[in-house]
């Protein structure tokens, strides 16, 4: 693990070929990473996207499954610093008391029975 560089999952893609049993040997054919790709990003600056490949092969050879992964990886000094919402407050969500709910409820009911029905 590489100082202040933090990883995110990103997603992955998976393919079947056969039907996959509990026979399954562990995945091999694995490639960590099999490509990198460097990257702008508005709320990272730079970023690297690292892809992993691995296969699944029953017992005898057979191939049955496969997935490529996908991981971001961003220096987290140049996310705080770009990421406006990382510097300042949040605003606050509003607290409604329960007198103040069933008003806005009543409120929309009214409007929504005064609305002309169109159903012939």
């Amino acid at each position: 693990m590489i100082p202040e560089i933090a990883g995110y999952y990103s997603g992955c893609e998976r393919e079947w070929f056969k039907p996959v049993a509990s026979a399954i040997n562990s995945p091999t054919g694995v490639m960590c990473p099999s490509d990198n790709k460097e990257m702008h990003s508005n709320w990272a600056g730079r970023k690297m996207l690292s892809y992993e490949q691995c296969d699944y092969y029953r017992q005898g050879g057979d191939l049955v499954a496969g997935y490529m992964a996908y991981d971001q990886w961003v220096d987290v000094n140049d996310v705080a610093q770009r990421n406006v919402q990382a510097n300042t407050e949040l605003e606050e969500i509003p607290v409604y008391t329960k007198k103040e709910i069933e008003d806005i409820y009543n409120a929309r009911m009214r409007k929504k029975s005064a609305a002309p029905n169109h159903a012939t």
